[in-house]
């Protein structure tokens, strides 16, 4: 699989053996994914969640949150109300 232009649209800067692994992975994939269309799956329900669970999210309510004082408290440093980490950027 070519992924040149993939690499262009997500911005990937890939050496040759990285470009090389991808493609036969993604070769691999979708070959995969052409084997499994090819199954026939009538009468098979649709897998919604492997749990098997039903409406398991809370009811949208709001509740009191977390003063600003108390979660600062927890990180190592601080400044003006946020939280205070090393630059990463030069």
């Amino acid at each position: 699989m070519d992924l040149a232009p993939y690499e262009r649209m997500v911005k990937l800067l890939l050496t040759d053996g990285e470009r090389t692994a991808a493609s036969a992975l993604a070769d691999t994939l979708l070959a995969e994914v052409g084997r499994l269309a090819g199954l026939d799956t009538e009468g098979v329900r649709p897998l919604v969640n492997a749990l098997g669970l039903t409406d398991a999210m809370r009811d949208d309510v709001a509740v009191r949150g977390f003063d600003r004082g108390s979660l600062l408290s927890g990180a190592p440093g601080s400044e003006d109300g946020y939280v205070r980490v090393k630059g990463v950027l030069n």
